[in-house]
């Protein structure tokens, strides 16, 4: 192979590995060692094994990635890679429950590009940033920030997908200003775009979209808020049975996944479930 298609070959690899396995992840970096002059290549496929990586619990492997970019990015390669490497590493943050890197990673971002919310592109930042501020309690901030920006991306008619998840942020903020009716329309709403989807076509316990998990703890949560305790438990053991799924041994090492058990033992105690509570326990203290 020439080196432009061994540039595209490592493309397609990248591609592969994000949707099947990642096995194709290391067959990517093996190509890319042999391509030349193509430094905004080789980041774009950095950047997907690294976000991959994260998608799917192993923030280690992601870890890995960030020093490879940096040394790519020394290369003076603009504003957008450096930025696209700042969001990589705010979600490395808040992966592992480091909520004020998470939150000084993608302001930095935002601030670099400020008509980011002009463009459904830029979208993804406000979203990682709401869901942040709504780990660290800040619930007003994130509720305005995804009013808006769920305004902007209602009326360009954009991806459900991305509605799906500013939607899921903005039922979260809704549920901590005590908006419990606000949030549960905006949560069901999400749930009914998420089971559409193609992967999730089997029963929801069986799925592995995360997106999904998260607006089932979120559901779970609006459900323990109105004392439905019993019911709050069934949405959380389907979120823990998706989370299980999509992270495989990985399962232990994530924040929402700590985040969810918690909600879950809250839930226990006042059941008096002792089952989910020594389970849920059982799993935080690992």
């Amino acid at each position: 192979m020439n080196n432009d298609t061994k540039a595209a070959y490592s493309w397609y690899l990248a591609l592969m590995g994000m949707y099947e396995d990642s096995v194709y992840f290391n067959k990517a970096k093996a190509v890319l060692q042999e391509v030349k002059d193509y430094p905004r290549m080789e980041t774009g496929v950095y950047d997907i094994i690294a976000l991959t990586e994260i998608s799917r619990g192993n923030i280690a492997a992601a870890e890995e990635i960030i020093p490879i970019i940096e040394k790519i990015n020394a290369q003076n390669l603009g504003e957008v890679n450096a930025n696209r490497l700042l969001y990589v590493k705010a979600r490395i943050f808040l992966a592992q429950g480091n909520y004020k890197e998470a939150l000084n990673f993608i302001n930095k971002v935002i601030t670099a590009e400020q008509d980011l919310m002009q463009h459904s592109s830029g979208g993804i930042y406000y979203v990682l940033k709401a869901e942040i501020l709504n780990y660290l309690q800040n619930f007003q901030e994130a509720y305005q920030i995804m009013t808006e920006l769920y305004k902007k991306e209602h009326d360009r008619n954009t991806n459900e997908y991305l509605i799906a998840r500013i939607l899921t942020q903005l039922a979260r903020s809704e549920l901590g200003l005590n908006k419990t009716e606000e949030a549960m329309s905006h949560a069901s709403l999400v749930e009914k775009i998420l089971l559409t989807k193609p992967e999730n076509a089997t029963p929801p316990q069986d799925s592995k979209d995360t997106e999904l998990a998260s607006i089932l703890a979120v559901i779970g949560d609006i459900s323990a808020a109105t004392n439905n305790f019993k019911e709050a438990i069934e949405y959380y053991e389907t979120a823990e049975k998706i989370y299980r799924n999509a992270y495989k041994t990985n399962f232990g090492n994530l924040d929402n996944v700590s985040y969810l058990l918690l909600q879950g033992v809250k839930s226990s105690v006042k059941l008096n479930d002792k089952f989910w509570y020594k389970h849920g326990s059982v799993h935080l203290s690992v």
